[in-house]
């Protein structure tokens, strides 16, 4: 009997199973070709996050499923909603492709993901961005997914972290943190 020390289960080919007996044949044709469609959707207080929005980008991904273009943004739900929080918040939003040295010569900078909402990229290849810390615009806009969901995001992702940080590492996941304070 196979022991899954994560605690994660996982839907796939049907049925929930352990997060460590999920698998994907290597003649898949996601692997042999990339071709694939998939969509992350997450909760706060077991409240699904805009199921809709994550639905409906699902579904147009199926009936446009094609090559992408060569970009670096990725119309993603957290993404949207985070836009929305900094117009509400009266932060300028433009969208642009940046190169690593725009980015490492900017005051701060954030990415957005649905497992973690907003997260500081405080450093690339080792060099600080701005301080090299949590900036004031990416904290307003932390605190205000904060408030609007009802989950202090920040002690979640530690909290979370800090839960995993006994489980075996026996694969990648993009859920594993480094535990850092």
């Amino acid at each position: 009997m196979s022991t899954n020390p994560s605690g994660r289960t996982v839907w796939i080919n049907g049925k929930y199973v352990p997060e460590n007996e999920a698998g994907v044949s290597i003649f898949d044709s996601a692997l042999m070709y990339g071709d694939m469609i998939f969509e992350m959707a997450r909760s706060f207080n077991r409240i699904p996050f805009r199921l809709r929005e994550h639905l409906d980008r699902l579904y147009r991904s199926a009936k446009l499923f094609r090559i992408p273009e060569p970009r670096n943004i990725l119309v993603g739900v957290s993404r949207n909603y985070t836009i929305e929080l900094a117009k509400k918040l009266g932060i300028p939003v433009r969208e642009k492709n940046f190169g690593v040295y725009e980015v490492i010569q900017a005051d701060e900078a954030f990415y957005t993901s649905t497992p973690f909402p907003v997260l500081p990229c405080t450093k690339i290849d080792g060099i600080n961005i701005g301080t090299g810390l949590c900036g004031p615009v990416t904290q307003r806009v932390i605190d205000a997914w904060s408030e609007s969901v009802g989950v202090d995001i920040v002690a979640q992702a530690k909290r979370f972290a800090d839960r995993n940080a006994a489980v075996a590492q026996s694969g990648p996941t993009p859920y594993r943190m480094g535990n850092r304070k």
